[in-house]
């Protein structure tokens, strides 16, 4: 069977990565493109081959019978909607993470996917990473012993040199800032790596 990938959100900062990802692929048949603002979707489309067409709706590009999986690239507030509609539309899905702003408003997801079970991933792409998976390996087989701590450092660029009027940078729709945007791919290593959840949480914030 074909596979045709919806691409839902071409102005996310990642849809090229995720576009260019996608045509190299040889699972991967055709792609179009779902977005608001159809002529930016469209004058993506110029330049990737595989793009085979433009909605400006999500219900059109899941109503097309190509369709058979949905990689949904949207802000943080709209994204847990449109995931939800993709599951019920019963389509393999991929999401750019963190998928909400919040715990709370990523449950409908968790009930969608308990109501039709589909494929569903989401963008923690270091759980592929072949040291991330020794650690894994090492870890499990008991070869580091019994784990007491974890710690975690993340290094990232100043916000002002990522374009502070980015929606990603803006509370209200995006739910948090550089911890919720990137620090969210070591919060998941964590738990990937040791097989644990999180109990509870406590923080501490300044601004320096």
């Amino acid at each position: 069977m074909a596979t045709t990938v919806a691409l839902v959100g071409v102005t996310h900062p990642h849809a090229r990565m995720y576009l260019d990802t996608l045509d190299a692929l040889d699972e991967v048949a055709g792609v179009v493109l779902c977005d608001a603002d159809t002529q930016a979707a469209s004058e993506v489309a110029t330049r990737v081959p595989k793009v085979v067409g433009v909605y400006g709706e999500l219900a059109e590009a899941l109503a097309d019978p190509a369709v058979t999986h949905v990689l949904v690239a949207l802000p943080n507030d709209q994204t847990p909607a449109a995931l939800v509609r993709a599951i019920e539309a019963g389509k393999s899905v991929f999401a750019e993470k963190p998928c909400a702003r919040s715990a709370a408003e990523f449950a409908p997801v968790r009930a969608a996917l308990a109501r039709q079970p589909v494929p569903f991933g989401v963008a923690y792409l270091n759980r592929a990473h072949p040291a991330m998976r020794q650690i894994r390996e090492l870890y499990q087989a008991g070869a580091l012993g019994r784990l007491t701590a974890v710690e975690l450092r993340m290094v990232t660029t100043q916000v002002r040199l990522r374009n502070p009027n980015h929606w990603l940078f803006k509370r209200a729709v995006a739910g948090g800032g550089i911890l919720t945007w990137l620090g969210c791919h070591w919060l998941d290593l964590v738990r990937y790596l040791t097989g644990d959840e999180y109990a509870s949480v406590s923080a501490q914030l300044a601004t320096l």
